[in-house]
């Protein structure tokens, strides 16, 4: 998908990836509020890929996750064993305490077995800042793409999203869900996505989306528990206004997604 005209997105094959000490993203990355990286809490904090780190060919093939044997993509194309390309289960849950609520994520729970950044990447301008913005911060990323299954581009949005992460050097997953029946769509295409992220899963939500929250909570009469901020732990991006993702997609050569259902 790279180098399309048009709406279409796609990335220009020709712009430089980002990386770590990037210029383009180095004045972001100072508002942003990633977690920690760079150890392996399982190794006793030693640093991921030193001798002190657990590593296996099953743990490394995918981003620091288990691989699935030979997968099909949301694209349609097969993928080989070890390619960072695996397919994500349609109903997978959240660990549960011992009392049987759905445990929240800690405040570096985002940070992978072996020291990698969980993200979910939609496609959009948000969520594929955050991409580039994490890999600005040195850490092996896994990119989570959720494909809701309400769009027959859908399918084009994961592919697209699985090539930008392949060639930025990014592991990808794509989960598959079905999003129940009733009302409130995006409550339930939210549920939906929180069944199947890994615990603590960095999303792209900007300063904008959660001034947008706080006025829609406000106006259904939401308490002082309600109004609570987004935790920066786990939405990195809030330091930034959704004219700086645009922008700063402009400058990598990413058209990004254009969800417009």
């Amino acid at each position: 998908m790279s180098d399309r005209s048009g709406s279409t997105p796609g990335f220009s094959a020709t712009v430089p990836p980002p990386g770590p000490d990037d210029p383009r993203l180095a004045a972001l990355l100072q508002r942003c509020t990633f977690p920690p990286v760079g150890t392996d809490p399982d190794a006793g904090g030693a640093p991921s890929g030193s001798p002190g780190a657990a590593s296996t060919p099953e743990a490394t093939a995918a981003g620091g996750r288990p691989a699935v044997g030979a997968t099909v993509s949301a694209a349609g194309r097969q993928a080989m064993p070890g390619r960072n390309h695996t397919v994500g289960q349609h109903h997978a849950t959240r660990p549960h305490d011992a009392a049987g609520q759905q445990a929240s994520a800690g405040p570096h729970d985002s940070v992978g077995e072996t020291g990698s950044l969980d993200v979910a990447v939609s496609g959009g301008p948000d969520s594929t800042a955050l991409l580039a913005l994490a890999l600005a911060t040195g850490a092996p990323v896994n990119v989570h793409h959720v494909d809701h299954g309400l769009r027959p581009s859908s399918v084009d949005d994961a592919g697209f999203v699985e090539e930008l992460s392949a060639h930025w050097g990014a592991s990808f997953v794509v989960h598959r869900v079905t999003v129940t029946e009733g009302g409130d769509l995006e409550r339930r295409c939210r549920e939906a996505r929180l069944s199947v992220l890994p615990p603590g899963c960095l999303t792209g939500h900007t300063a904008d989306d959660q001034a947008e929250t706080v006025l829609l909570r406000l106006m259904r009469g939401t308490g002082p528990v309600g109004l609570a901020a987004m935790d920066p732990a786990t939405h990195p991006l809030l330091g930034l206004r959704r004219s700086e993702t645009v922008a700063l997609c402009v400058v990598l050569g990413v058209r990004p997604v254009r969800d417009l259902s």
